[in-house]
């Protein structure tokens, strides 16, 4: 029986979503055919300028042009030889400014009624200097990409010229020592001695347009240096040579504070994210993503294109994210998408393809042949001794002693491929003053290492801008993606993985006829017999479809000047579907015995799952803001309300006994377990406000504020309110602060504010009310008989909570900016500490009350830590350097728990207070039992019944005695301490080689792989370290593995556990840039060829695959642990970009 969910509010959205999408469409067929000019143009109107500055003519005209209607009309190289305008802090009107920019520079600015402004050089004459040395060559940006226009003007005279289209440029100077003058729009101005050189290659830096970097900040955006909080923009060099398939990775080793852990290598796996640690026990820890203004989740979603990422910008204190509220605890992460560039058109590919491989020494060693026969061989003899027994030793190990070393089958080779990476990707921007846009196209395909495994998506996206008048903008995003993901179920203690690792060598995986066989049975008695997991890969059926529809509009009205009304509306459907298929020829894992070495032989029932999921998320903001300047003090606010509504149906079959295996039809099952809909449902509203001030640039503060209500909380306190408060003092602003000092830039800055966390079930404020307790039975149900009827019955089988409330977190910031050389060597320092109050945690009750648990907010957790980000930059010629350091130190404690809960306790980790949240677990052993006086010694223990030679020492930790599940204490924290990035992009005329590395130091692991590697039962092979195990006392080995074989010998213990520092060369990348004088005759404006290897080198002591492994994820309770996780690969790319 399926049940229907009310789709009434479901249907509704969807009807609004398609009429929004319709209007899109018509606006955008309006926009495409451009907008006229407005009449009436007005001298008097004024242009706001944020900081004092140097500019040259076209930035000038370029400021103007952003906040009026003017369009100017001039020849290409008017401006050569024209100096910098002077320009002060504040408001001025268009026809002062002008002006004074004729009186400089000698130009005739003439009116016209359409609001077209010529401009035409008044003659002059100069007084001409004899010309003694001739220079060239290109000015291109940092990517190698030429400048056409850009203007070079020989300091101190009106000499100068502009460089051609593919950026190339001749002058002749008066003095072979003469400096030139490099500029263009939007890049820092930069000046070159000539020395008597006849080549000069100039590199431009990019600038806001001559003023200030403006930062992108909740809601908004800011003059990066008024900022008081912590925020950090993703320095994005060298991203687009990266083979990255997701977007996540783009992030890794960028940001300070900022941990990406690529804890599985399985295709299109996106990373997990944590802001400044862990901020929760059992509710979301992964911070909020907003891309475009849109607020999408928890987490940066797959579909997403890395190529279509502009600009990333992280939001890590109170101060900048309590604008966010419930939704700000664990950081907030604004993603930028690909905008247009005014009056430049723009056609570039960008491709790569590839392949991945898992090198050898990452694979865990286990017993060659010969090796794990005479492994086997011992083992026999050992246990006869031991029992006084006389069994034989098998022939499958009798015949292997001899064989060769290293011989034996490669299980993991088999397992494991080179596979192919490919990704594509088209981008066209174009636009005038009135009207811009920028559609761009994706295509990626990942093959996985392991077999039959694999990631492709497509993605389409367009971003459209419009002036539609003067006091009128609006904007629009659309992107759709289709991605097909297909796996295997390769994680866990009896996945494929785990029977590739500890497959018999002595076993082969093909049958006579060169087939491969279903299953491999038991070696001899005792060992496990299991599914071929080369066929098993080949055999499994695990699909998954998604399709990802967003859509936004906003638009900006200007109300008053200053004043702004900014609404935005956004909307996504997300489908996914989710099919997985076990023939019936898949065996199963079963121990072997004398008379039957393949217990679990095929043929089974086979089986099958369909899952599908519609989730439709919509919301609206409707934003106020107003900027002014009074005399030397700046004003801006922030009035805002927003609400977000999600809605989500879930449906799953489950059936058993198809006809074949070639086909999958639900219909012709003989047994359909399980077909129900289940609905998720959340909204949130929220009313919120920001206050920025300055004086002269040099005194900083900022209040923010933020009430929300969500419907995930009880009714006694839906609401909640997050403020939050900022200063900034700029010391180097000051009348008594050095002009030419070294240090041109000194900041200092202070936070504290409080966020909310709300990433919790939907309906936990409920009690859970449930007819059928296991939809894989059915017939287990509640059901009774009322006047002989059979009535459909229903349980209450947990508590609600009307007191359910927010997880609060307060937290001081406490940072400093400087800047070194006019900012060529920049330090960014902050130390904070978060106090996480009122965690929500599934609190157990006693059983009496018919409960097992309840949700509710307990305890309490601290954060405390530094971050640094320092950056340097070097141009010179030809050559550029640019380098960015990061280093986050954090140390995470529980505070306070209830005293009806001392620790919170998973089968790995512990929570209690004291230690990290989700701290290993485990026991202690302090030794291998070598001489019959530690047998002899009472306080000495081993497990019960296995206190003899060659068996652990166990550490008797609560005192009683004896050995049990209770001695099991605190072994390693899975939290790094520190954490590192170093970015480096260098160039050298058309050549460029990028490094990032990553590293992660003062953290422990625990391999839950070793319950299988070190196991000496005699199940399965084993690890090389049982090479050197304990044998005798004469001869006990490393201390390591102990004898063969005592009770519970092979059970988490701090042996295990293993140092995970290490550091990464995560990506090295060699690029080659065409000379623009190649191309010359082509249709080709830039042509620049790539080399990259992903995850070149690792240098750490961890025996695993990968260091940065967590089996579960962001699970706070389960972190650090490493048991057959899909390996980490390493990936060799050839790409190019091409410019047309």
């Amino acid at each position: 029986m399926k049940t229907k969910p009310n789709r009434g509010s479901l249907a509704y959205v969807k009807t609004s979503l398609i009429i929004t999408m319709k209007i899109f469409i018509f606006l955008f067929s309006i926009l495409s055919f451009g907008f006229s000019v407005e009449n009436g143009f007005s001298q008097d109107k004024k242009i706001t300028f944020t900081e004092d500055a140097q500019l040259s003519m076209e930035e000038v005209l370029e400021v103007v042009k952003k906040q009026t209607d003017y369009n100017f009309i001039y020849r290409s190289d008017l401006f050569v030889g024209s100096p910098l305008v002077e320009i002060k802090k504040g408001t001025v009107k268009v026809g002062v400014l002008l002006n004074k920019c004729a009186m400089l520079t000698d130009i005739d600015f003439q009116f016209t009624d359409n609001g077209a402004i010529f401009l035409k050089k008044n003659p002059k004459v100069v007084e001409s200097k004899k010309m003694q040395q001739t220079i060239s060559g290109v000015v291109t940006d940092n990517d190698g990409n030429p400048l056409p226009g850009a203007n070079i003007v020989e300091k101190g005279t009106t000499n100068g010229v502009t460089a051609d289209f593919d950026g190339n440029y001749t002058i002749a100077v008066s003095d072979e020592n003469a400096t030139l003058v490099v500029s263009y729009i939007g890049f820092a101005t930069t000046e070159v001695t000539v020395n008597g050189k006849s080549s000069i290659n100039v590199t431009l830096e990019e600038s806001a347009a001559g003023l200030d970097e403006v930062v992108v900040v909740g809601y908004g955006s800011q003059s990066k240096k008024k900022i008081t909080s912590a925020v950090s923009e993703v320095d994005m060099g060298g991203v687009q040579d990266m083979p990255n398939s997701t977007s996540g990775q783009v992030l890794q080793g960028r940001v300070s504070g900022v941990t990406i852990t690529e804890s599985n290598g399985s295709p299109g796996q996106a990373p997990s994210i944590q802001v400044r640690g862990i901020s929760s026990i059992n509710a979301g820890i992964e911070p909020l993503v907003v891309i475009d203004g849109f607020p999408v989740g928890n987490g940066i979603p797959q579909s997403l294109n890395p190529n279509d990422i502009e600009k990333i910008t992280v939001l890590k204190d109170a101060a900048s994210t309590s604008i966010y509220g419930a939704r700000g605890t664990n950081g907030v992460i604004l993603i930028q998408t690909l905008k247009a560039t005014e009056s430049r058109s723009e056609l570039t590919y960008n491709g790569s393809s590839g392949f991945q491989m898992v090198p050898n020494n990452w694979r865990p060693q286990t017993l060659d042949a010969p090796q794990y026969a005479q492994y086997n061989l011992e083992r026999v003899q050992e246990v006869n001794a031991r029992s006084g027994s006389n069994t034989p030793v098998p022939d499958i190990y009798l015949d292997a002693l001899n064989s060769a070393p290293g011989s034996g089958t490669d299980w993991q080779s088999l397992l494991m491929r080179s596979a192919v990476f490919q990704n594509h990707n088209l981008t066209y921007r174009g636009g005038n003053s009135k009207f811009k846009g920028v559609v761009s196209a994706g295509y990626l395909n990942q093959e996985g290492v392991l077999l039959n495994t694999d990631f492709s998506r497509l993605s389409l996206r367009s971003n459209l801008d419009a002036t539609i008048s003067d006091w009128l903008s609006v904007g629009s995003n659309m992107f759709v993606a289709f991605s097909d993901n297909n796996s295997i179920p390769e994680d866990g203690s009896r996945g494929i993985i785990m029977k590739a690792v500890t497959a018999s060598p002595l076993q082969s995986p093909y049958d006579e006829n060169g087939d491969l066989k279903p299953y491999i049975p038991a070696d001899s008695p005792g060992y496990f017999a299991y599914a071929n997991p080369i066929f098993e890969a080949n055999s499994l059926t695990n699909n998954r479809i998604e399709r990802d529809i967003n859509a936004s509009i906003n638009l900006d009205m200007q109300i008053l000047p200053g004043l702004h009304y900014k609404p935005q509306l956004y909307g996504r459907l997300l489908t996914r579907e989710i099919n997985t298929f076990t023939p019936s020829t898949i065996g199963r894992f079963a121990i072997g015995n004398a008379s039957n070495l393949s217990p679990g032989a095929p043929p089974f029932v086979n089986s099958g799952a369909n899952q599908k999921s519609d989730i439709t998320n919509w919301g609206i903001d409707n934003l106020l803001t107003y900027d002014t300047t009074i005399g030397q003090h700046s004003i801006s606010a922030l009035l805002g309300y927003t609400a977000q509504k999600q809605t989500g149906e879930l449906s799953t079959i489950n059936a058993t006994g198809f006809p074949s295996d070639n086909t999958l039809n639900f219909l012709e099952a003989s047994e359909v377990s399980a077909a129900v809909t289940d609905l998720t449902n959340w909204s949130l509203a929220a009313y919120f406000a920001r206050l920025s001030y300055d004086y002269k640039s040099k005194y900083l503060a900022e209040v923010n504020f933020r009430r929300e209500g969500s419907s995930r909380f009880g009714d006694d306190n839906k609401y909640g309110n997050f403020p939050s408060a900022s200063v900034g003092w700029r010391v180097s602003e000051e009348s008594f602060y050095p002009e030419d000092f070294f240090m041109n830039e000194f900041k200092l800055r202070s936070s504290y504010g409080i966020t909310g966390n709300s990433a919790i079930g939907d309906f936990d404020r409920f009690g859970t009310i449930l007819s059928i307790p296991n939809l894989n039975n059915l017939n287990n149900n509640f059901n009774y008989v009322l006047n002989d009827n059979i009535q459909v019955g229903k349980s209450l089988t947990s508590l609600g909570s009307s007191n359910l409330k927010w997880e609060t977190s307060k937290q001081l910031d406490l940072g400093l900016s400087m800047g070194f050389l006019r900012d060529a060597i920049t330090l960014n320092a902050s130390y904070f500490e978060k106090t996480t109050e009122d965690m929500l945690f599934n609190l157990s009750i006693p059983r009496a009350s018919g409960f097992a648990s309840t949700r509710t907010n307990i305890g309490e957790m601290v954060n405390k830590g530094v971050d640094i980000e320092l950056a340097a930059r070097v141009n010179n010629d030809n050559f550029s350097w640019n380098s960015n350091l990061n280093l986050s130190f954090i140390k995470n404690e529980v505070t306070y728990l209830p005293k009806e809960i001392s620790q919170i306790i998973s089968t790995w980790n512990v929570t209690q207070v004291g230690l990290p949240v989700g701290s290993l677990r485990g026991y202690i052993i302090d030794g291998i039992f070598n001489t019959q006086e530690q047998l002899d010694d009472p306080n000495l223990h081993g497990w019960p019944g296995s206190k003899q030679l060659g068996a652990y020492i166990y550490r008797d930790v609560d005192g009683d005695g004896s050995i049990t599940g209770l001695d099991r204490d605190y072994i390693g924290n899975p939290h790094p301490k520190v954490n590192l990035g170093f970015n480096n992009v260098i160039n050298y005329k058309n050549l460029s080689l990028s490094i990032l590395t990553t590293g992660a130091f003062g953290y422990q692991i625990i391999p839950q792989l070793n319950e299988v590697l070190y196991n000496e039962k005699g199940r399965w092979n084993v690890s090389t370290e049982f090479l050197d195990r304990w044998k005798s006392t004469e001869n006990p080995g490393k201390g390591l593995i102990p004898s063969l074989h005592y009770a519970n010998q092979h059970a988490a213990s701090n042996l295990w556990v293993e140092d995970g520092d290490h550091i990464w060369i995560k990506n090295v990348t060699l690029g080659y840039q065409v000379p623009v004088s190649v191309l010359d005759k082509t249709f080709i404006s830039s042509l620049r060829f790539h080399f990259s290897v992903q995850n070149l080198a690792k240098f750490t002591s961890y025996s695993g695959w990968n260091p940065q492994v967590s089996n579960f994820g962001n699970n706070p309770q389960a972190l650090g642990v490493d048991d057959f996780s899909y390996p980490i690969n390493r990936t060799y790319t050839l790409g190019v970009n091409i410019n047309f």
